[in-house]
């Protein structure tokens, strides 16, 4: 809202008011939206519903990008780019953990607890939710393991 004074430097004819609006967050902001995601993948695209953090940045990169699930698909390690390293994902994983939905392994990996793979069944009895990404999920299924992901990682940068 502009104040007086500011109202008054501007001279206007008319009176002018302005209101605050809500900025709409994109649902791959939405932590919320992420969580539900990660869940799902776990679910879905890993074995033993486990996954080390780094796989589940891929994953999760994939599902919006086609580009990488079709590399990723094709099992072309040449032709799968290197995904950076996303802070909301270990934000969501952190959230996942204070809400029971995940623990960690032994291994540098987290694995859907019980209440983890209640989520999952519910999310999945909902037919209208992330349809798109569950296609891909689909698609994806638990062919992009640990190895690949490791492997990837290692390669030079020319």
């Amino acid at each position: 809202m502009l104040s007086s004074t500011r109202k008054q430097r501007l001279n206007l004819a008319v009176p002018v008011s302005f209101t605050d609006r809500p900025v709409p967050i994109a649902a791959e902001l939405r932590p919320s939206w992420r969580l539900a995601i990660i869940v799902l993948l776990l679910d879905e695209c890993s074995s033993g519903a486990a996954s080390s953090l780094r796989r589940l940045e891929y994953l999760e990169e994939a599902l919006g990008n086609k580009q990488l699930l079709e590399a990723i698909l094709s099992k072309n390690i040449a032709q799968i780019p290197r995904v950076g390293v996303d802070p909301t994902t270990t934000r969501t994983i952190k959230l996942a953990l204070a809400y029971g939905l995940v623990e960690p392994t032994t291994k540098p990996r987290f694995r859907l607890t019980d209440r983890g793979r209640e989520f999952a069944r519910l999310l999945k009895s909902l037919s209208d939710f992330a349809g798109e990404e569950r296609a891909r999920m689909a698609r994806l299924g638990k062919t992009f393991t640990e190895n690949l992901v490791e492997t990837i990682d290692r390669r030079q940068v020319l």
